[in-house]
């Protein structure tokens, strides 16, 4: 994971991975009151961890002297999470079995839930994060079983930021989302903006920097909401910064850089962040071209972090050094401080940034830079593997926890339900009823074969009817085709000739506007007479020559566009054979694709090619326009339509098309 925005998740796991102890406040009797004590007594970290230690230990002595099993149960956790505190691993899964056998006893979800908590937050920090995602799982499920949606989304959310780490960005939005629809009812808006901050960082990973800059924006609206704003704002800040950073906005970057950093006393209360501000700022200046403050501001950040000893910061900055260095052709300072991110990066088995390391040194120490590259391959090879492993380990945990849940579900509805007198009664009741529906079927049948006859006869009817209804529409077409060609055809001829008989005025305007005028009725013509031949049955009959209507089609638009159009037509297809009403869509997709042409294109020439493959009429409109942006224009009205009319035809619809290299539409429709 990035170095820039480790630190974030970091704090949502610490924040999340808290136990949540109800430890009663009010003991009854004097070995409660000595548990408290012990426990309020271990929790002092101004005090030694070996004291600390002999204070936890005397608690769980005392724990293990209770009676009573409830309280003894919350106690025993409390103690087991204190163990893990102190980094005592050994007694920290003993206590937390036995707390979780105690519970399981009592059949106490919540407990038992817990115990798998505590157990994921301590194979997380193990770094064992197929172990730490089955513990997450089981705590889940529990809570969703006892209806407890609060932890339950916090399980979720724990699981979702362990996805996001082994680089299952899908599966981290899906399990991030199911978080958020439980917590919006809550109004747990600390829970909530964490939940937005890691789909921030989801989609940051995801190189989707706006959808990115928006689920850390929505985050920061829900973290006005909480008491929690000054100690999470610049971390939150910081992550917006970087989403820029990778976006090269280095302005607005350095701008969120410096404004967390404004935050009062920052360096006091959270030197670490502070640190990380500060690199981050430095190398979004060095970026951006400013390198007068960068490595004052990587020195800075160093000391901070060699202070505090924080590797993988380190890590981080000495790469930056090494870059700044490398742009300033001392190359001997990179080289070193590269060598230095790889050795501190091997030891803390920090592979991301071992990888970075590794690359850099590739191309600083020409000498040896094929032994880096196989280093480097070596290295990423590892570990692609072993993140897909446990993305797989993730995916089998889920499968295997529900398919478990549910096969026992079963086998104790099974325990409950069964027994040998109801199976008995089961079978002589299922034979009376077998008896019962023969008969009930054998009558059935009689009615079914009787009611068929009937459809039989009303189908017919039908049939003869719609064909009845059929003619009448073809002979209406008929007629209004006639009325066409012979009724308005000839009107519009006769305003035509009007208007040319007026032809007196020899000014230029008038000789324009009547050309206008008689152009626009020559184009009025030509639609109607197309309307009139479209409308008539034999437009596209079996006498018909196809291949000329198309010609013709070609013909007319050249007289009226701007462009050239060439038409390419396989001889070998036989138009006869081919259903009308395949050629009258192809026909009005190459007229809406000569309009798109017409008013999008800004075309020299349009290329139309028929071909036939393999019972397949293949049609081509290919232009050399401008082109447009498929995301952009894909919605348009008129590609609508062509996509319209080729899957009325069960055909597939190609378009191609990029700014300034033209467009391609190709159509497949199959002939069978």
């Amino acid at each position: 994971m990035n170095q820039k925005t480790k630190y974030i998740l970091f704090i949502i796991l610490c924040s999340l991975s808290c136990t949540r102890q109800n430890i009663v406040k009010n003991p009854p009797n004097d070995i409660d009151d000595k548990i408290v004590q012990w426990i309020n007594k271990s929790e002092n970290k101004k005090t030694t961890r070996f004291k600390r230690k002999q204070f936890i230990d005397s608690a769980y002595s005392n724990v293990l002297k209770l009676k009573n099993d409830s309280i003894k149960n919350k106690y025993l956790i409390k103690v087991a999470y204190l163990y893990y505190k102190l980094n005592d691993s050994l007694l920290f899964k003993k206590v937390n079995k036995e707390a979780r056998s105690l519970a399981t006893r009592r059949r106490d979800t919540l407990n038992i839930a817990e115990t798998y908590w505590d157990m994921a937050s301590f194979y997380y920090h193990k770094n064992k994060m197929d172990s730490a995602y089955y513990n997450y799982y089981k705590a889940q499920k529990l809570y969703e079983n006892a209806g407890d949606d609060f932890y339950s989304a916090r399980m979720l959310l724990n699981m979702a930021i362990m996805q996001s780490d082994m680089k299952d960005y899908t599966g981290s939005e899906v399990t991030t989302t199911k978080a958020i629809s439980l917590l919006k009812p809550l109004k747990k808006y600390k829970q909530l903006y964490m939940c937005y901050n890691n789909l921030g960082i989801v989609f940051n990973n995801l190189q989707d920097y706006e959808r990115a800059i928006f689920y850390h924006q929505k985050a920061l609206e829900y973290l006005k909401k909480t008491d929690n704003r000054a100690l999470l704002e610049p971390s939150a800040l910081n992550n917006i910064g970087v989403v820029y950073e990778n976006q090269k906005n280095y302005k607005k970057a350095v701008k969120n850089y410096k404004k967390a950093l404004d935050y009062d006393s920052l360096f006091h209360k959270d030197p670490e962040l502070y640190a990380m501000l500060i690199d981050n700022l430095g190398y979004s200046k060095f970026l951006s071209g400013d390198t007068i403050e960068s490595p004052k501001l990587f020195y800075k950040a160093l000391k901070i972090r060699d202070s505090l000893r924080i590797i993988p910061g380190i890590t981080v900055n000495k790469l930056h050094l090494a870059e700044y260095y490398a742009s300033r052709s001392d190359t001997t300072k990179s080289i070193r401080y590269a060598i230095q991110s790889k050795e501190l990066a091997e030891n803390s088995q920090n592979y991301r940034d071992l990888l970075t390391a590794i690359k850099w040194l590739s191309k600083l120490d020409r000498n040896n830079t094929q032994t880096y590259m196989r280093t480097y391959v070596k290295v990423n090879d590892s570990l692609l593997r072993e993140e897909r492993a446990i993305r797989n380990k993730f995916a089998r945990i889920r499968f295997e926890t529900d398919e478990f849940i549910e096969e026992t579900e079963r086998l104790n509805q099974k325990v409950i339900t069964i027994s040998i007198a109801l199976i008995g009664t089961i079978l002589i009741a299922i034979l009376l009823y077998v008896i019962k529906r023969q008969k009930d079927k054998n009558r059935q049948l009689y009615y079914e074969q009787q009611q068929q006859k009937a459809s039989e006869e009303i189908y017919n009817l039908l049939l003869n009817q719609q064909i009845k209804v059929e003619e009448g529409k073809q002979k209406e077409k008929q007629r209004i085709s006639r009325e066409l060609h012979d009724g308005i055809l000839g009107k519009l001829f006769g305003i035509r000739l009007s208007l040319d008989s007026l032809n007196v005025k020899n000014d230029k305007a008038s000789i324009k506007t009547r050309k206008q005028y008689l152009n626009s009725l020559k184009e009025t013509e030509e639609e109607i007479r197309s309307i009139s031949h479209e409308m008539n049955a034999e437009f596209l009959n079996s006498n018909t020559n196809y291949a000329a209507i198309i010609a013709n089609l070609v013909k007319s638009q050249n007289k009226i566009s701007e462009f050239n159009i060439l038409l390419h037509h396989d001889r070998t297809i036989k138009w006869d054979a081919i259903a009308g009403n395949i050629k009258m869509n192809i026909y009005r997709v190459i007229q809406e694709a000569l309009q798109n042409c017409n008013k999008h294109a800004n075309a020299n020439e349009v290329i139309i090619s028929f071909k036939k493959k393999h019972q397949a009429l293949e049609l081509t409109v290919e232009d050399d326009g401008i082109g447009f942006g498929m995301k952009k224009n894909k919605k348009g009205i008129g590609l609508k339509n062509i996509r319209s009319r080729v899957e009325s035809l069960s055909g597939k619809l190609v378009v191609d098309s990029t700014k300034g290299t033209g467009t391609t539409l190709i159509i497949k429709i199959p002939l069978q």
